[in-house]
């Protein structure tokens, strides 16, 4: 986690690791925020800030991948502005503390979350058709063959079984495994 202090016209008032994390050259004090970073949104983050001025609201961007400059890989950092306010200015808002997390974990977990999801999902579909290839008559490979047998009995291999396969694949008719 890192932090900087940022002023209405995006002058960096004080920064720590924030520093490092956004790839900020020398040392970031001084330095317009927004010019500065390196690969970040620019639009997203200067909206961030001013929604965090104009409506004294702690507001947050979405996550944004930046590239590593010791691996090359992606690291993932998301930014939440605080309002600070100040009494001297009547309660208006003086600055902004600009949040830096890194949420790299979180991002590949859930990455890998959703690709498994879907690798679930390919893995039913396949056993759906496997099993109406077999309710069908159709030979399939020995790994899978439980299918065939003692899950889907000859009671299954219907007219009615034949029929629903068919119509799920009208592009490609079947031949009769009898004839």
């Amino acid at each position: 986690m890192g932090v900087a202090v940022v002023t209405r016209d995006y002058t960096i008032e004080a920064i720590n690791a924030a520093r490092r994390m956004l790839s900020i050259p020398g040392l970031g004090v001084g330095q317009d925020f927004l010019h500065a970073m390196q690969e970040v949104p620019y639009a997203e983050v200067r909206q961030t800030i001013d929604e965090a001025f104009r409506e004294g609201r702690t507001t947050q961007a979405d996550e944004f991948a930046v590239e590593e400059v010791a691996t090359g890989e992606p690291s993932y950092l998301r930014l939440t502005c605080h309002p600070r306010r100040t009494e001297a200015e009547g309660q208006e808002v003086g600055s902004v503390l600009v949040a830096v997390e890194d949420v790299t974990a979180a991002v590949r977990l859930r990455r890998l979350t959703e690709k498994n999801l879907r690798l679930e999902e390919a893995n039913r579909e396949l056993v759906h058709l496997q099993r109406g290839l077999c309710v069908m008559g159709y030979s399939v490979p020995y790994e899978t063959s439980n299918f065939c047998s003692g899950t889907v009995g000859k009671e299954a291999r219907t007219a009615r079984s034949r029929a629903a396969i068919q119509r799920r694949f009208r592009d490609a008719p079947l031949p009769d495994p009898s004839g």
